[in-house]
């Protein structure tokens, strides 16, 4: 579980355990969280470590997955859930900007999976998830680098779905605003609110759920994408 530490990846992490996963929980820089993480984790009777790494580094990663693997002795399940996400205005935007988003939020993902799914490869079984986004279904004009990202970690899902299967299933799920930004402001979120079918915006527990929902599900789910959206996402206004 990749960006465990905090925020939707702690929820994810959290239900993982209390579902009797054993988690091996990535963080970069969130050690305290992390280490709460992992003493929360351990209540619920499961293994639970924490393992640090910069996954904008193809080295860290190659180094992350030997320590999980090292430690755990296989990965059966890999949820690629780490992100970075600001705002970047399309005359603002920079190269470094760009090399960051792609790095972490699709490069990332793309080089765990490949060297983990060689490992389920071998032991012909595993689940690989992709915490996609909103953004990667409706492009955001202020967070066009973001949205691309993310909108290549949808077409990875796929690909890689038809490219491992039939032993390991690929999904992605695709929240949209499930924890405010600290600049939301309350007008902007009531907004959000009247433009979501369902009058509410999600939960991180609604991440959580289609997430165990992908890895205990049947056998025939793979290339799909669940959006946490309210409706957001196919509603096409009268």
């Amino acid at each position: 579980m990749t960006g465990a530490a905090r925020r939707v990846g702690r929820e994810i992490s959290l239900a993982l355990a209390a579902a009797g996963y054993s988690l091996a929980l990535h963080y970069r820089r969130s050690a305290s969280e992390a280490r709460t993480l992992r003493r929360q984790a351990r209540a619920k009777d499961v293994a639970a470590d924490i393992f640090q790494a910069n996954l904008e580094f193809s080295s860290e990663i190659d180094r992350l997955v030997t320590e999980v693997t090292n430690r755990f002795g296989r990965i059966d399940i890999l949820v690629n859930n780490a992100a970075v996400f600001y705002r970047t205005p399309w005359e603002e935007i920079r190269e470094t900007d760009w090399d960051l988003f792609m790095n972490v939020n699709l490069k990332a993902p793309f080089l765990l999976s490949h060297a983990v799914s060689r490992l389920m490869s071998a032991r012909g079984w595993g689940k690989i998830i992709h915490i996609a986004d909103e953004g990667g279904l409706r492009i955001w004009s202020g967070y066009i680098p973001y949205s691309v990202s993310k909108a290549g970690l949808i077409a990875l899902t796929r690909g890689m779905a038809r490219s491992l299967a039939p032993y390991i299933q690929v999904n992605a799920v695709a929240p949209s605003m499930v924890l405010p930004a600290q600049d939301t402001t309350p007008a902007q979120l009531e907004s959000l609110v009247q433009a979501t079918p369902m009058g509410r915006i999600g939960v991180p527990a609604d991440v959580a759920s289609a997430v165990l929902y992908f890895v205990e599900g049947g056998q025939a789910i793979t290339g799909q994408v669940i959006a946490i959206d309210g409706g957001r996402s196919t509603y096409v206004e009268e």
